[in-house]
């Protein structure tokens, strides 16, 4: 009894199983790693990109955050807010999408949102791309003619 799990601990040894997914690869050249050319790229992907991958994430984390407490504000009604209070609830200052200087005025935007910004207060925050309907989550179309339609 002894003698048969020797072997099949040998035999386990030999047994070569893709980093991937696990399976077993018992064919192909002996030297193979992968079941599968799929399995291949998607590890190589992984091992490489995964450091920046998670940088990014956490940067976008933090947008979409931002963003989130923007639209509660919308949402109740707010259009200016101490930059004090934002930051209590929450709010990121070291993350937009972009910046501007304007006639002498900051104007940032965080995705779809858009403030002014000053020296204790963001103003005017309003959506870029239209206004929201009485469905949440859902923009109002342009006029007919904005769009080039007869």
């Amino acid at each position: 009894m002894n003698l048969l799990n020797q072997e099949e601990q040998q035999q386990d040894r030999n047994v070569v199983r893709c980093p991937q997914c696990g399976k077993v690869v018992n064919y192909g050249r002996v030297d193979r790693r992968f079941c599968s050319i799929t399995c291949k790229n998607l590890y190589h992907n992984r091992t490489r990109y995964a450091p920046r991958l998670q940088s990014v994430d956490r940067v976008l984390r933090f947008i979409y955050f931002n963003r989130d407490v923007l639209d509660k504000l919308i949402k109740m009604g707010v259009s200016s807010i101490d930059r004090s209070a934002l930051l209590h609830m929450g709010y990121n200052m070291n993350y937009f999408t972009s910046v501007e200087r304007l006639r002498g005025r900051w104007l940032c935007t965080c995705l779809d949102i858009g403030y002014e910004l000053t020296a204790t207060r963001i103003r005017n925050i309003r959506y870029l791309c239209g206004e929201l309907d009485a469905a949440p989550d859902r923009f109002v179309s342009p006029p007919s003619k904005l769009l080039n339609e007869p």
